[in-house]
C-alpha cells in the first residue's frame, strides 16, 4: 500500500491529515542562516535538537548550517 504524505505544496489547511509539520521554506532557511551568522564569529557551535521537530531532513538542513 502506497501511502501519500500528510500534505502537500498547494493543499488547504482543511485537506492536510494531522498531525503533520508545516513551514515555510523561505522563513525556515533564512531562520537558519541568521543563527549561523549570529555564532559565526563566535566558539559557539551549532548542532541539531530533533527532539522538538523529530524530522531527520531539518536536522541535515541544521548541520549543514553549524560549523
Amino acid at each position: 500500500m502506497v501511502q501519500r504524505p500528510p500534505a502537500e505544496i498547494g493543499m488547504s489547511l482543511a485537506e492536510v491529515d494531522t498531525p503533520a509539520l508545516l513551514l515555510d521554506l523561505e522563513v525556515f532557511e533564512r531562520n537558519l542562516a541568521r543563527l549561523a551568522q549570529a555564532v559565526a564569529s563566535t566558539s559557539v557551535r551549532l548542532r541539531p535538537h530533533a527532539k522538538t521537530h523529530k524530522c531527520p531532513i531539518i536536522a541535515l538542513r541544521q548541520l549543514a548550517h553549524g560549523r
